[in-house]
């Protein structure tokens, strides 16, 4: 554990995207939400998306949102999460083309 505790130290110092392997409940979310918590995005906001609940269509407008300003996801989740860090669960079941 201690070496997972010094991999969050170094991720958190870090402005790049991460990407978390592990077994279904192994604790991927809480090592997101440690780096997220121990880097300099702490102040702004933490979103999770699962991928599992949209198919590819709609998750592409879950995260990039629509083209039209009139419709309540306009901007997606990562224009909402400006600068914070976005957590897509189960990336690996959505089509490379998608990825």
């Amino acid at each position: 554990m201690q070496e997972v505790y010094k991999g969050i130290g170094r991720l958190a110092s870090l402005a790049s995207p991460v990407l978390i392997e592990g077994e279904v409940g192994t604790g991927k979310e809480m090592i997101a939400r440690a780096i997220h918590l121990h880097g300099s995005s702490k102040n702004k906001p933490f979103y999770k998306v699962s991928s599992e609940d949209f198919d590819d269509e709609h998750l592409l407008v879950e995260l990039f949102g629509t083209s039209s300003s009139l419709e309540s996801n306009a901007g997606g989740q990562l224009a909402e999460c400006d600068g914070g860090t976005l957590l897509i669960e189960e990336i690996s079941g959505v089509s490379l083309a998608t990825q």
